[in-house]
């Protein structure tokens, strides 16, 4: 299974969108479309990402986040 995922190369921006900011990385090959590469201004506002995922890198980052918040809250 696969799954778009939407990322901003902005710090600023990502944080816009919840309290949680991952730096993540990845293959040229699973971004589908970033700012720049198309003409017009797809996606240029937020400086937006598109790129697939598996289902496992997903469920990769959902445990992550999870991880990151039971220590948050251990503190």
């Amino acid at each position: 299974f696969s799954s778009i995922a939407s990322f901003s190369l902005s710090r600023d921006e990502a944080g816009c969108f919840g309290d949680w900011v991952f730096s993540v990385q990845m293959p040229r090959s699973k971004v589908l479309l970033l700012p720049g590469l198309m003409p017009g201004q797809l996606l240029q506002g937020e400086q937006e990402v598109l790129a697939l995922l598996a289902l496992a890198s997903l469920i990769t980052v959902v445990q992550r986040m999870l991880e990151v918040r039971r220590q948050a809250l251990a503190l």
